[in-house]
């Protein structure tokens, strides 16, 4: 733009504003993530964020036509069923996922075996992708 001054017309660059780039919007999507789930799930979130898995779902709620909703889920990828449920929360929730045919992982796995959950999580979305 142009600008007036002393009489003299003068060349001010503009500010440029990069757009955010599809990482970045995908990482402060998992920072979001990170920020409102349990404590428990932190690590986990943060290895799957920095290995471009995509972002889960958040209080996933598993409904039936007839029931409503039968299970709610800490975070959920829907496309390739799997659940990470809290069995602190209840019992029924890992079952009626199980009953659909979803890979239900607890918080207690999470706590003993990380690194076995996220080659769980990582194998089943890999095999998503791979299928389609």
């Amino acid at each position: 733009t142009r600008s007036l001054s002393s009489g003299q017309l003068l060349d001010i660059p503009e500010k440029t504003i990069q757009k955010p780039t599809e990482q970045d919007i995908h990482q402060n999507e998992w920072l979001e993530i990170i920020e409102i789930c349990s404590p428990v799930l932190k690590e986990l979130l943060d290895t799957l964020s920095k290995n471009n898995i995509p972002c889960p779902e958040v209080g996933y709620e598993l409904f039936s036509d007839d029931k409503g909703v039968l299970a709610v889920s800490e975070l959920a990828w829907e496309a390739q069923q799997i659940a990470i449920c809290d069995e602190e929360l209840g019992s029924e929730n890992p079952f009626y996922f199980k009953t659909q045919n979803w890979q239900v992982i607890k918080f207690s796995e999470v706590k003993n075996n990380l690194a076995e959950v996220i080659n769980k999580i990582q194998e089943r979305i890999a095999k998503e992708y791979n299928n389609a």
